[in-house]
């Protein structure tokens, strides 16, 4: 099982944020041994600026198994990494994230920390060897740029609420290099899809918490 933790290293007592997430590794999938992994949400977001630069690599330091972040489109087309539809509650900023342009996002100060709302290039070229990414995705229409982004990353998977926007991730797949990458795994379970994906429950998208 993969536990989600949202202020420290240690893995919580409580349910798991995401259900049926892959193992860690490609190199050890399928395995039939027991995981249980700390997952940093947004980085540690009771202590880090969440869903930064600064946040995945601070969590990766603290020991953290893996990384989830929250993905949406701004306004210039490119996949950033914020958790709510607007820029207001992290940032000295206000409106949509669809309304900014990739270079007035990162100009933001998420949280006082000078920290500006990264792309998700920057955050998966930020993750170390070792340390897997959870991305949500937090609206429709990403999954194929998502992909494209994710592409030469060696361990990551997909989550949302939408099961939706998990169904157009593996539609994407199909079309894409990831779904090869993944086709020996797949073969050797053939009731895992090609891109791994987790359906998120017992929380409300629009909660800043979820």
């Amino acid at each position: 099982r993969r536990c989600t933790g949202a202020a420290t290293g240690r893995v919580p007592s409580g349910p798991c944020h995401s259900a049926a997430a892959p193992p860690k590794s490609r190199s050890r999938w399928p395995t039939t041994t027991p995981i249980v992994e700390c997952i940093a949400h947004r980085g540690f977001a009771a202590v880090n600026p969440e869903n930064t630069v600064r946040a995945v690599r601070r969590a990766a330091s603290a020991g953290a198994d893996a990384v989830e972040i929250d993905v949406r489109r701004c306004g210039s087309g490119e996949g950033v990494v914020c958790h709510d539809a607007t820029v207001d509650r992290v940032t000295d900023g206000s409106g949509a994230v669809a309304d900014h342009d990739r270079a007035e996002l990162d100009a933001l100060d998420v949280l006082g920390t000078g920290e500006g709302i990264p792309t998700l290039e920057r955050v998966v070229a930020a993750i170390p060897d070792g340390v897997a990414l959870n991305v949500e995705l937090k609206e429709r229409g990403l999954a194929a740029d998502v992909l494209a982004v994710l592409a030469d990353a060696e361990d990551w998977w997909l989550s949302s609420f939408d099961p939706g926007s998990l169904a157009a991730a593996r539609r994407a797949g199909d079309t894409s290099g990831v779904a090869s990458a993944w086709a020996p795994f797949s073969a050797s379970a053939p009731d895992q899809d090609a891109v791994p994906t987790a359906l998120l429950v017992d929380g409300d998208d629009d909660d800043p918490i979820a």
